[in-house]
């Protein structure tokens, strides 16, 4: 089974736009964050609907080979119906990045700029690629990796869900079977923005616990953001060990 421990908090804003949520299925596990788009009562709206339609898709049939089409279209179609409700088509949008365990194998999906985070053995593997124009700069190398998060276009999301008349961009990671350690992070950018990878890194090799890992994030978070508008920010950190490795 797979532990896991989660914060949010709404920064320096008045609403917390984020949502997160896990869910079981038998033995699998799924792990939702979602960041929304749009201002209060669209944002909000939006990520709690994605984020409960895909927990919701989980748990009544479990995970399979369409799960992620299923439940990212069933995410969008509930977005969009919400909109057409309210009459706010262009103001209800969310990013979202989905974790499952099946099978002792790791499944990700994410849509946006939202961030998981995949550490093997206290190393850092891989990330998802945001679907954003900085992103986009530093894919063709006019912009390094790093100044993503201080870019100026940091928040031109290229792909949402609630996109009125669009399917969902979403974007699958390949499986990633489970061996030794494994820890995930999933995050909205307010939570990314202000931590680097190399901190993230150091930090779990120097606690003994989930809680642990995300307090002293969060003191490195609270430094940075000191002086800064400080966005939502929302994680899930999750941990994965096989019997009988490291320890």
């Amino acid at each position: 089974m797979v532990e896991y421990a989660f914060f949010s908090n709404n920064g320096s804003r008045a609403v917390n736009e984020d949502s997160f949520s896990f869910a079981m299925n038998g033995e699998e596990q799924i792990f939702v964050v979602a960041d929304g788009l749009g201002g209060h009562g669209g944002g909000d709206v939006a990520s709690r609907i994605a984020v409960e339609t895909i927990c919701n898709t989980f748990i009544e049939k479990g995970f399979g080979p369409n799960f992620f089409y299923e439940a990212f279209n069933r995410a969008q179609n509930n977005i969009i119906a919400e909109q057409i409700q309210r009459n706010c088509i262009s103001k209800m949008k969310t990013t979202a990045v989905v974790l499952v365990y099946s099978n002792n194998h790791f499944y990700m999906a994410h849509i946006g700029d939202s961030r998981i985070y995949y550490f093997k053995n206290g190393k850092i593997v891989k990330r998802t690629i945001d679907h954003s124009v900085p992103q986009m700069l530093a894919l063709a190398g006019d912009i390094c990796d790093a100044d993503i998060r201080n870019h100026p276009d940091r928040n031109r999301v290229l792909r949402v869900l609630g996109a009125y008349g669009e399917e969902p961009q979403f974007e699958v990671d390949k499986p990633i079977k489970a061996h030794g350690v494994s820890n995930f992070l999933l995050c909205t950018d307010g939570y990314w923005e202000l931590i680097d990878e190399a901190n993230m890194e150091e930090t779990l090799n120097g606690t003994t616990s989930l809680e642990e890992w995300i307090g002293q994030m969060n003191q490195i978070i609270w430094t940075n953001g000191a002086d800064k508008n400080m966005d939502n920010c929302t994680c899930i950190a999750t941990w994965h060990k096989k019997k009988g490795l490291f320890g």
